[in-house]
């Protein structure tokens, strides 16, 4: 039983991945500021919640 050569039928280059990589940067350069703002936020509400239960 004789053996087929494999055929790449599909190659990745660098130019196939930029699209995905430029779109992932542009995503968290986006989320990242968002997603610190929000978490300030909920741990502003919950550290001013005890210093007020504190002094209740």
């Amino acid at each position: 039983m004789p053996e087929e050569p494999v055929v790449n039928a599909f190659l990745i280059t660098s130019d196939l991945i930029k699209p995905v990589t430029t779109s992932i940067n542009s995503g968290l350069g986006v989320m990242v500021p968002i997603g610190l703002g929000i978490m300030g936020t909920m741990i502003g509400i919950s550290l001013i919640r005890r210093v007020i239960y504190t002094f209740l």
